[in-house]
């Protein structure tokens, strides 16, 4: 009975520290992206651009107005099988608009 309550405890303990971890890698995370979502404002607001979405300080491709289904897509012709940097088309309208 003894053993079983020790394993239990270590078992208890391991899944503790598992918890602890994930949530210390979701900080991590989070601490990441508002880093580089701050880094992205102060280089807009220095040079006074803005998103052509929304108004915001940020690239593009980062704005929260582009659906799911078209993320990481050119925002040029929203082809997915190349980025607006090697895009040749010429731009079109949104196809969720």
């Amino acid at each position: 009975q003894q053993q079983q309550q020790q394993q239990q405890q270590q078992q208890q303990q391991q899944q503790q520290q598992k918890q602890q971890q994930q949530q210390q890698k979701q900080q991590r995370q989070q601490q990441r992206q508002q880093r580089q979502q701050r880094r992205q404002r102060e280089c807009f607001e220095s040079t006074g651009a803005v998103c052509y979405y929304c108004n915001d300080n940020h690239y593009i491709f980062a704005c929260t107005k582009i659906p799911k289904e078209y993320k990481g897509r050119c925002v040029n012709c929203w082809a997915d099988d190349h980025m607006v940097m090697s895009c040749n088309n010429v731009k079109i309208k949104e196809p969720w608009l």
